[in-house]
């Protein structure tokens, strides 16, 4: 019983870091999208997300904040 407790801990912790880790891309219309950047170049940004990827023109992004880990 100790173990799934120490389990589901760990993967609650997992869970939050990796939320606090999101990169956040901010859009000119002022919404935002946080995730992960996987891929950029001079047309598209891609990011996923909790509930799926996201496709958005590399025209409507003002900025992209990166996280530190």
């Amino acid at each position: 019983m100790r173990w799934l407790v120490v389990g589901v801990s760990a993967a609650l912790v997992s869970v939050f870091a990796s939320a606090a880790a999101a990169d956040t891309v901010r859009l000119k219309s002022g919404r935002t999208v946080s995730g992960h950047v996987v891929k950029q170049d001079d047309v598209q940004v891609i990011i996923a997300t909790a509930s799926g990827s996201e496709v958005v023109a590399a025209s409507d992004v003002e900025a992209i904040r990166y996280s530190d880990l």
